[in-house]
């Protein structure tokens, strides 16, 4: 049972074990069950390829930001985004006024295109006059865009990013990343019923340069370390809550998504392994939305998804590595699509697994 108070005893231990084998994270074994092949290029052939996209970066620049918040180091997340686009901007010092009007241009698309905006002489909706869901597929907003400019603003401001900013790819768009991560984090308001935060991206089985592992927790059955950060572990209305920040667009998952959700299920088993404490609810912060969604932990769940962990782990382990059919349900080889017509992306290794099919896809 949570009590605050021993809680608070258990969370100033730090646990030093020596170092199993390998490490798994989550992400790691989720690539392994999305294709085992495309884990066995990755980790074992260490054929690293990025498949770094607007979403990840924003993903990444978010979090940084509600870590710094959580931590009380600002008072408000988008202060510590002003901090860390200053930084990442300060090869671009010549394009930043262009990069702000082009921020701004685009934050009003946005805004004129959902439903907070409600003059009908500006707002952006589907023939029906419904909110558009997929703004690249609304003729209006085309045609504004056309009228901006903003697709020939975003090339040249990326263009410099790519000669400019270290490790910045040209299939990403600096202007969008920009645009969206303050467009989230502006509106961000406190989790409701948060009282107390415990941890702030609570490392899990992390290397302590020393041959030891800090927060060990060794998996069961593959004696394998899980590894991974909790993003907040926080009292919330007097219970204990394990809360994952999420950037996905739509709208936030419902309750029973929430409680089936994988990552959430390992984090909470871990969190009891380091602390011997069970949290009462595990949780999605949907920043895209503002919705903060919990959902009661169930110990069953817990146990199930433990175990199929595990047994992606041994296979992985025993080199079982199949490559998937690109028309095989949810192959990551045509991006999830079956029509090479409607492709818009690929798995980063089709040319290894299908080097025919990336001929045609490319020319």
């Amino acid at each position: 049972m949570y009590t605050s108070a021993v809680h608070a005893t258990l969370a100033s231990q730090v646990r030093i074990t020596p170092m199993a084998e390998e490490f798994f994270s989550i992400s790691k074994i989720q690539k392994y069950t999305k294709c085992s092949k495309m884990y066995d290029l990755h980790y074992n052939q260490k054929m690293y390829r990025t498949d770094k996209s607007d979403a990840t970066v924003i993903g990444s620049l978010c979090h940084e930001a509600l870590e710094a918040y959580y931590r009380e180091e600002v008072e408000h997340p988008i202060d510590a985004l002003n901090k860390i686009w200053a930084e990442l901007l300060k090869p671009l010092e010549d394009a930043q006024d262009e990069l702000e009007d082009l921020k701004e241009d685009l934050q009003l698309l946005s805004w004129r295109a959902s439903a907070d905006c409600k003059d009908a002489k500006i707002w952006i909706r589907n023939r029906d006059g419904s909110v558009p869901r997929a703004l690249s597929m609304n003729s209006k907003y085309k045609s504004e865009v056309e009228r901006l400019g903003i697709d020939e603003r975003k090339s040249v401001i990326n263009q410099k990013a790519f000669e400019g900013i270290k490790d910045w790819s040209l299939n990403l768009s600096l202007a969008d990343c920009y645009s969206e991560t303050y467009r989230i984090l502006q509106r961000y308001k406190e989790i409701p019923g948060l009282r107390k935060v415990l941890h702030v991206e609570l490392g899990i089985s992390t290397k302590d340069g020393e041959g030891g592992v800090t927060n060990g927790v060794t998996l069961p059955i593959s004696k394998q370390h899980m590894n991974g950060y909790i993003d907040l572990v926080a009292e919330v209305n007097g219970q204990l809550a394990i809360i994952d920040h999420k950037t996905t667009s739509g709208d936030a998952p419902d309750m029973i998504t929430v409680m089936y959700t994988d990552q959430l299920l390992l984090y909470a088993w871990a969190y009891n392994e380091l602390y011997g404490v069970k949290p009462d609810y595990i949780g999605i912060n949907h920043l895209k939305s503002g919705k903060v969604v919990l959902a009661p932990l169930n110990w069953s769940l817990v146990e199930d998804t433990l175990n199929r962990f595990e047994c992606s782990i041994i296979a992985a382990r025993n080199g079982t590595y199949l490559k998937k059919s690109p028309t095989e349900y949810q192959s990551p080889c045509l991006g999830g699509s079956k029509n090479i017509s409607e492709v818009t992306r690929t798995c980063p290794y089709l040319d290894v697994c299908h080097p025919d099919l990336y001929q045609i896809i490319n020319g």
